[in-house]
């Protein structure tokens, strides 16, 4: 997943903190790394958040409000949401006042993360926070894209794509009985005693449950359905002659008791 940060140069320094928290599969572009000396600055920028990006996260402060650069971006990627058809611009709030008085005014209307703390634990939380909701929009995007009868090639294709992730989920979630029966033979015989069960279950959902509880410390999921939504996004990609990303990593995301209660209510 392609992220671009719209910043202002003065918290330049916290990006790069927080980047380094963020999950290896976000490839979040800062201009720094990304532009090469003698090229052209405004080109570059709006083919990234036009072209290469999936998302573009816009921390707003006193300074990045009266920035001329960041007004450009942010036109960009509203024209990008409404060509589109999809929320693609996400305000991160780094000084309220700043916000409060931002343009456009459509944009304050907007629900947004906010971070006072510039801790180690407060970029910590951020960072947890932005890669939740990135995740929760891949996974309201999917639905969209199901529910989305324009085309009838395209609900074919996502339609087919989606009886087929169920099935794959099924007998991934399903334990060979002849396993299950090795197992408890094992158990009733003297052998691992720490097995008491087999339990067919969700792993999603018994890992973040068992975190609330407070019997695991932490984990990292990786939502298994949007690898598939990945695939079918890309399928639809080439087929309307876009460009694809060479490689698309498979999505996961750090779950801690701190943001415990967000991944509970995502697990299916």
């Amino acid at each position: 997943m392609k992220v671009f940060f719209s910043h202002s140069s003065h918290y330049k320094p916290l990006l790069r903190e927080l980047r380094a928290l963020l999950p290896n599969h976000i490839d979040s572009w800062i201009d720094e790394d990304k532009l090469l000396i003698g090229e052209n600055i405004t080109e570059n920028l709006e083919v990234a958040i036009q072209s290469d990006s999936d998302f573009v996260i816009l921390f707003i402060d006193s300074v990045a409000a009266r920035s001329a650069w960041v007004r450009k971006e942010v036109e960009w990627a509203m024209a990008a949401e409404k060509r589109n058809g999809r929320t693609f611009l996400l305000p991160v709030v780094l000084d309220m006042d700043a916000w409060e008085g931002f343009e456009p005014a459509e944009l304050c209307k907007r629900k947004h993360l906010s971070c006072n703390d510039f801790t180690e634990k407060g970029i910590g939380l951020l960072a947890d926070e932005i890669a939740g909701s990135l995740f929760a929009w891949l996974s309201r995007d999917a639905e969209s894209a199901k529910s989305d009868t324009n085309s009838g090639d395209r609900a074919d294709l996502l339609g087919d794509a989606d009886r087929f992730l169920r099935s794959v989920a099924s007998e991934i979630r399903t334990i060979n009985p002849s396993l299950s029966e090795a197992i408890a033979h094992d158990v009733a015989h003297g052998g691992d005693a720490e097995v008491e069960q087999i339990d067919l279950a969700n792993g999603n959902t018994d890992a973040c449950q068992a975190i609330k509880n407070g019997d695991m410390a932490g984990t990292a999921l990786q939502m298994s359905y949007l690898v598939g939504v990945y695939a079918v996004r890309a399928a639809y990609d080439i087929q309307k002659g876009r460009l694809v990303p060479e490689q698309i990593l498979a999505p996961t995301a750090p779950v801690t008791p701190e943001n415990i209660d967000q991944w509970l209510s995502m697990c299916w």
